[in-house]
Parts: structure tokens; C-alpha cells; sequence
């Protein structure tokens, strides 16, 4: 009897012992990236004078692209062989062989005038962000929180330097990097 007391207190300690269920945690990290896509390889402004100002009369397509969403850009410039970039957000170059150059991104039909640029559409060679609540470099388009194959139209404008010391051409190399939303 003693024996049997002991196997049947065994048998309800064991059964307490054990769940009718029990779960786990799967966790997994994605990865991907986020791009952009610009749909144009230069922009030629031809001749200008010294001194002058001149919009860009097309659009350059720029089209958010990658496996991670959303997105926001930043933009960037690179001197010319005798010109630079004005360092600071300013409209007007300081000196010589300063150049301004602007830059923002606008609705599909939307073709920007003299008006919609401001200091702070000045690129620099800086990494900048665009838009992000600051409206830098955002004409009519929403530049936050961007998805995947966004096409945003990036409009250009140029005041060349009041004086020069070359006649050469200048090319100027603008990036424009995808990076997480904030």
C-alpha cells in the first residue's frame, strides 16, 4: 500500500510538472538596401555670362529604387576643375570663381521660376539632407518618407560667378544618396 501511495504521489507530482503547452520566440533581422536611380548621366547649361542666372528647362527623373522602404535622400556636390561650390546657403556667389548651384525637387508638370530657389537649396559639398521636415531642396514634391520607384524631378539653377579666371568648361558632379527614413 505504502508503494502504491508513493507511485500515485509520483504520478501527480509528474503530471504538475508539465504544460499542457509551451511556446518560442522566432526572431529574424531583414536586410536589403535603398538606391536611386538618376535618369540622366549630365545637364549642359551651356554658355552663360558672368554674373547670370539660368533654371534648368528640364526635369532630371529621380526614382527611388531598392528592397527597403521608405527612404529619404541626401544630396551632395563636387568642385570643378577652377570653379567651387559656395560653401555656405547663399543665392548670390561671393568672389571669384564661386558658383551657386541649386537644386529642388518638384511635381512631374510643375517647371520651377527664379522664386522657388532659396539659400537653402544651395548645394554644397556637404552631404545635406532633402526635406525631412526642413524643406531643403523640396519645390512641390514630398521628399519624406519616400517608397520604392518613387520618381521625384529634380530642377537645377546656376548663378555663375561676378568674375572668372578661366573660359573652360566647369562640370560639376552632384550625388544624391538613399539612406533609412528618420
Amino acid at each position: 500500500m505504502k508503494r502504491l501511495a508513493i507511485v500515485l504521489g509520483m504520478l501527480l507530482l509528474a503530471g504538475s510538472l508539465y504544460a499542457a503547452s509551451d511556446s518560442f520566440t522566432v526572431t529574424v533581422t531583414p536586410t536589403g538596401n535603398r538606391g536611386v536611380i538618376i535618369d540622366s548621366t549630365t545637364y549642359n547649361f551651356s554658355s552663360l555670362d558672368a554674373n547670370q542666372s539660368k533654371i534648368s528647362s528640364e526635369s532630371i527623373p529621380v526614382t527611388s529604387t531598392g528592397t527597403v522602404s521608405p527612404l529619404e535622400y541626401t544630396i551632395q556636390g563636387a568642385d570643378a576643375a577652377t570653379w567651387t561650390l559656395e560653401s555656405d546657403e547663399v543665392v548670390t556667389p561671393s568672389g571669384e570663381n564661386k558658383v551657386v548651384l541649386q537644386a529642388i525637387f518638384q511635381d512631374p508638370n510643375t517647371v520651377p521660376v527664379a522664386g522657388d530657389f532659396g539659400a537653402t537649396d544651395t548645394v554644397t559639398t556637404a552631404a545635406q539632407q532633402v526635406g525631412d521636415g526642413s524643406s531643403e531642396f523640396e519645390g512641390t514634391a514630398n521628399m519624406d518618407d519616400m517608397g520604392l520607384l518613387a520618381v521625384r524631378h529634380l530642377y537645377l539653377r546656376i548663378t555663375t560667378p561676378p568674375t572668372t579666371t578661366t573660359e573652360a568648361q566647369q562640370s560639376f558632379t552632384i550625388t544624391i544618396n538613399a539612406e533609412a527614413a528618420d
